[in-house]
């Protein structure tokens, strides 16, 4: 993917950190500290994405909304107010969610 892209999107998001496709190390090595990336186990100062923002907050507003049915556009609208989140210090880490 980094042949190919100036900062390629990497979400490894196995779990447990024993099962995960890669580790961040890995990632910023074959990357060169390029990648954008997110896992789904916890490795320190790397953005958890798995099971850890977005599906929750999803169900809780679907819960508290009385949804009738859980679409496409909540996850964006998830996930553009979970970005928006992210501080500059981590943007400036290649993190794509809150620490």
């Amino acid at each position: 993917m980094a042949r190919n892209d100036e900062q390629p999107v990497i979400f490894a998001l196995s779990n447990p950190t024993s099962k995960s496709e890669c580790t961040p190390d890995d990632v910023r090595a074959a990357t060169n500290g390029r990648a954008l990336m997110a896992m789904g186990s916890p490795f320190p100062g790397v953005s958890q994405c798995n099971n850890m923002f977005v599906f929750p907050g999803v169900g809780l507003g679907a819960l508290v909304s009385d949804a009738a049915k859980i679409t496409p556009e909540m996850f964006l609208r998830a996930s553009k107010a979970l970005s928006g989140m992210v501080r500059a210090k981590q943007r400036a880490k290649n993190l794509c969610c809150p620490t």
